[in-house]
């Protein structure tokens, strides 16, 4: 995998795949400007170099076709403002007009494609929708981690037709998940919450294997994750029950004296004494999920208490995931995390050990 840096691409026409997939407000702006400021190194970069910088990315799940709320428009209005200088959007990038668009564009220039989800070539690998966004540069950059474990045609199906480099914040996403796996400073502790016990539980196991131990709190504790070497559940939990749409009767109790109807919404205090210690005394803590339902106050005292644990421990600090980073958000915290991922099932995959399409299609590829 090479690094876009290490060339000069002046003059060129380069394709840059970006992660812009961010909330937006009721008001149809851009919430959170976490991913669109981790993308702002390799374009920049590109800009000084004199490239002629073509964004694609894309936004939500409109399903292969055209659904005005999920516009990228918001994202070109706030890149505008974040790089000091006009980036256009591209309504059909395929268009005629389109076409004379791209054929004049200025050394230091940049513009922005439509969401690329609205082709439904983008999800299915087309070839020939690849083989078309490829016909747009001269040279591809992958800069978009969160997306690098979708084989998609702006992720995978490009690299079959240009020089292929990774993005600035691509290379140090991959240093940082390396390093935690191959090389970290133990103890290694994860902490891993959340729900969608399917992509978490290879986590789970992977960093059981390399790690010392492994914090497991929120929907996970409703599933069975049992009989796992190092894992350590709560000791106690935050329950209630659901009336309609209302908690009611929030209590604490022991794990196993749960009654029916009871649903798991936090940890307990001496769970959150006992996690504590742990990350405390870490050299490397990797976070995943928040630790119960934290958008309600009364449940987020222990993703709360965890945050503020990892953003002041010594230990070296990896956190990914929307929700955690959020959280972190919320706390004023993000600036004291050492590696705050952009991407969530990205970096899940990648701590289960296993390959990333969009990496590895960086990776074979042959330069000339």
């Amino acid at each position: 995998m090479v690094s876009i840096d290490s060339i000069s691409p002046t003059n060129k026409k380069v394709l840059v795949r970006c992660d812009f997939d961010v909330p937006l407000t009721n008001e149809g702006e851009v919430a959170e400007v976490f991913r669109l400021e981790k993308s702002l190194p390799t374009i920049k970069f590109l800009l000084a170099s004199q490239a002629k910088v073509i964004l694609i990315a894309h936004l939500g799940r409109p399903g292969g076709k055209v659904v005005e709320k999920e516009s990228l428009a918001p994202i070109a209005r706030k890149m505008t403002d974040l790089l000091g200088q006009e980036v256009p959007l591209i309504k059909e990038p395929f268009s005629e007009e389109a076409t004379k668009k791209f054929a004049n564009l200025s050394n230091g220039e940049v513009i922005l494609l439509e969401n690329l989800r609205f082709n439904p070539g983008e999800e299915e690998n087309n070839y020939e929708f690849a083989k078309q966004l490829t016909g747009l540069g001269e040279i591809f950059v992958n800069d978009a981690f969160g997306v690098c474990h979708r084989k998609h045609a702006s992720v995978v199906g490009v690299t079959q037709f240009l020089s292929s480099f990774a993005g600035i914040t691509l290379v140090k996403e991959v240093d940082a998940l390396t390093k935690v796996l191959e090389e970290p400073v133990k103890p290694l502790v994860a902490i891993i919450g959340g729900a969608k016990i399917e992509t978490k539980l290879p986590a789970i196991n992977n960093l059981a294997k390399v790690g010392d131990s492994v914090l497991v709190g929120g929907k996970l504790l409703m599933e069975e994750i049992s009989g796992l070497p190092k894992v350590t559940k709560p000791i106690d939990v935050v329950v209630a029950k659901k009336e309609g749409e209302e908690y009611t009767q929030v209590t604490v109790k022991k794990i196993g004296e749960l009654n029916q109807g009871e649903i798991i919404l936090d940890i307990g205090p001496a769970t959150q004494e006992s996690f504590l210690k742990l990350i405390s005394g870490a050299g490397t803590i990797v976070w995943n999920g928040p630790m119960g339902l934290f958008e309600d106050d009364r449940f987020a005292v222990g993703t709360k208490a965890l945050a503020e644990a990892v953003a002041s421990a010594h230990g070296y600090s990896l956190v990914g995931g929307g929700e955690t980073i959020e959280v972190l958000e919320k706390l004023n915290l993000i600036e004291k995390i050492d590696h705050v991922s952009t991407g969530g099932g990205a970096m899940l995959e990648f701590l289960a050990g296993n390959p990333l399409p969009g990496i590895t299609a960086l990776e074979r590829k042959i330069y000339e």
